[in-house]
């Protein structure tokens, strides 16, 4: 198969370990766009950013670096996923001047002491992409983020991260009885903690990639798929969202302090440019996510009925109860459920699968010129091992493609009329192992034909012509 970059990042999202990653160039770690130029603003300056992986924080970076022209440049140092309750630990190297920013969860302030972000993780409360989005570009995030003056820092931005939902592994989480006596994993933050507890469970951190001794967690899709928990007999209840995971970036004063007024506001922009672009990039790590663990055929989705979504709501009570004793707080809760009017919960579906795996599987041969690889996009090299005679075999998960040079082997995933092949060996170069390319397929009168999807990458021999049925 042939070198995709674009491609092989993007599976490096699907198996890295980690909740979000664990640095480098993943999903979200984007390089600026080509844009208008702007004049510099102000003196070179170059911060220190620390963070768990470089989701936000390379779309806060590049916006920075945009708006200033060149003279913010953010450095990102990453890591520490390794311990339970890394987010507290990467606040404190900001508060003790080992760093300038950090980006950390909105859920992990309040066990910090900072309690004006409690509104937006409250349980059940946020259950929309769209309800985040108007949350975060209301007048409301401005006033959360003066909450982390106290610790003496300067609060940036707050950017939108994905829906998480209940998880569960040895049940189905769909009403308060089933997360009675469950073991539930966590995040570390106080609210998640306290709303676990009024569902009847015991709430756990546990470390990044290993759901061991859980019964059940908070995730979203991305993860789920990331780390691939979507194991045989895991259950993901589709239409309950227990909490978005919104993500903050703040600046120690000191550092900010440090800063001419003009640089200072382009700090407190980037986060409101960056916005659009999380957005975008959230919606499509999740919609590509739902279509890998669907395909997989592992993750059955659970279904809460209209009483037992009732029964959560009056579970979870207690929680909104203690919340709403802070005055601001309360506030906050009935801002959100205002702009929450008209606004749908958001729930998750697969598309019916069944009759692609079917039609898909099988032996198909083609014989692709070397000049057909090449006006499809492939290299000499590729044309040159590639070309030629040769099958593609997909059963039952797994596929193989054998040439008269070379063979490839790798898993496949169909959701709907979206095919997903990612490559795990090669016995030729070019190859990518660990990439993944994605297709439209169609099968009439047993013969296969795949094309592009559109912005994702593919491999220049299966696009070049269709292949007919042998096996």
């Amino acid at each position: 198969m042939p070198r995709h970059p674009a491609a092989l990042v993007a599976a490096l999202v699907l198996v890295a370990a980690g909740c979000g990653g664990s640095g480098g160039d993943k999903a979200g770690g984007r390089e600026e766009t080509l844009a208008k130029p702007v004049a510099p603003v102000g003196k070179p300056v170059t911060l220190t950013l620390v963070s768990y992986d470089d989701l936000w924080t390379s779309e806060f970076a590049a916006a920075a670096r945009r708006l200033s022209g060149g003279t913010i440049r953010i450095e990102r140092r990453l890591g520490g996923g390794a311990l339970l309750d890394y987010e507290r630990r990467h606040v404190e190297r900001v508060r003790s001047g080992e760093a300038d920013l950090v980006s950390v969860g909105a859920r992990a302030w309040d066990r910090l002491g900072v309690t004006s972000f409690r509104a937006l993780v409250a349980p059940l409360l946020v259950d929309s992409r769209e309800l985040e989005q108007r949350v975060l570009e209301s007048p409301l995030v401005e006033r959360m983020l003066e909450g982390v003056e106290p610790l003496g820092l300067v609060g940036l931005a707050v950017l939108p991260g994905p829906l998480r939902r209940p998880f569960g592994l040895s049940r189905p989480l769909v009403s308060p009885q089933n997360y009675a006596g469950a073991v539930f994993g966590i995040r570390y933050g106080g609210v998640a903690r306290d709303s676990v507890g009024a569902l009847g469970a015991t709430a756990k951190a546990y470390p990044i990639g290993s759901l061991a001794g859980l019964d059940g967690a908070e995730l979203d899709v991305w993860t789920i798929a990331h780390d691939g928990y979507d194991a045989p007999g895991a259950t993901l209840t589709a239409n309950v969202v227990l909490w978005a995971r919104p993500e903050t970036i703040v600046i120690s004063r000191d550092a900010f302090d440090r800063l001419p007024p003009a640089q200072q506001e382009i700090l407190r922009r980037a986060g409101r440019e960056a916005l659009a672009t999380v957005l975008a990039r959230i919606e499509k790590e999740q919609t590509q996510a739902l279509e890998v663990v669907c395909g997989r055929g592992n993750l059955k989705l659970a279904t809460a009925s209209t009483s037992e979504l009732a029964a959560l709501r009056a579970a979870v009570q207690p929680v909104y109860d203690e919340l709403e004793r802070d005055g601001q707080t309360r506030e906050f809760i009935a801002e959100i459920r205002k702009l929450r009017r008209g606004v749908e919960a958001e729930s998750v579906e697969c598309a019916a699968s069944e009759r692609g795996v079917s039609q898909l599987e099988g032996v198909w041969e083609s014989n692709v010129a070397r000049a057909a690889m090449v006006a499809n996009g492939a290299s000499a090299a590729e044309a040159m091992t590639y070309h030629g005679p040769g099958t593609i075999e997909l059963r039952e998960g797994r596929w193989t493609f054998r040439g008269d040079r070379a063979t490839v082997t790798g898993t496949y995933a169909v959701a709907g009329d979206a095919l997903r092949l990612t490559m795990l060996t090669c016995t030729a170069n070019p190859c990518s192992p660990g990439a993944y390319t994605d297709y439209i397929w169609s099968v009439y009168r047993d013969a296969l034909t795949l094309t592009r999807r559109s912005g994702q990458a593919a491999w220049p021999r299966l696009v070049a012509k269709p292949s007919r049925r042998v096996g």
